[in-house]
């Protein structure tokens, strides 16, 4: 902010994370073991264009509907075949694929908006490290996160 003003935003933001055993862990992954399996093998498949063209996908449905993507569920995504057209690197991928791949894709944007503000993008000439991993992955942003996070820039300048 300029000009001396205060903000008027103060307290703590706290994550809670949990810590499972490895008997826990064990015990979770055998009671979910085919439903893992699914979207291992699903996911296997996907390419960085694949997930770039999903990501340009839901964007555009997103921009169509005026819906936030990051409040999508997976079976938001169900592309008409005109839109297949449109991408075509999704065209012979099964729907449920798609969907979970959106899931993933959804919450990789989510863990991405937490950690973007403390990385320094402004260096595009290094090709190492995080902002350089981060650049790389540049196509798997949703549009509206990065948007989101200029404004955000914006705000503060």
């Amino acid at each position: 902010g300029a000009g001396g003003a205060t903000s008027t935003k103060w307290g703590i933001k706290m994550a809670v994370v949990p810590e499972y055993t490895p008997a826990e862990l064990a015990r979770v992954a055998k009671k979910h073991s085919d439903r893992l399996g699914v979207l291992q093998e699903a996911n296997r498949r996907w390419t960085m264009a694949m997930d770039s063209d999903l990501i340009a996908y839901v964007d555009s449905m997103c921009e169509r509907l005026g819906k936030d993507p990051v409040s999508l569920s997976p079976e938001d995504v169900s592309p008409t075949p005109e839109e297949l057209l449109r991408h075509p690197e999704l065209a012979l991928v099964p729907l449920q694929d798609m969907q979970l791949r959106f899931l993933v894709l959804r919450n990789f944007n989510r863990r991405l908006m937490d950690l973007l503000p403390l990385v320094d993008l402004s260096r595009p000439d290094r090709d190492q490290g995080l902002a350089y991993l981060i650049r790389q992955l540049r196509g798997l942003m949703l549009k509206h996160l990065k948007l989101q996070l200029f404004q955000k820039v914006l705000s503060r300048s």
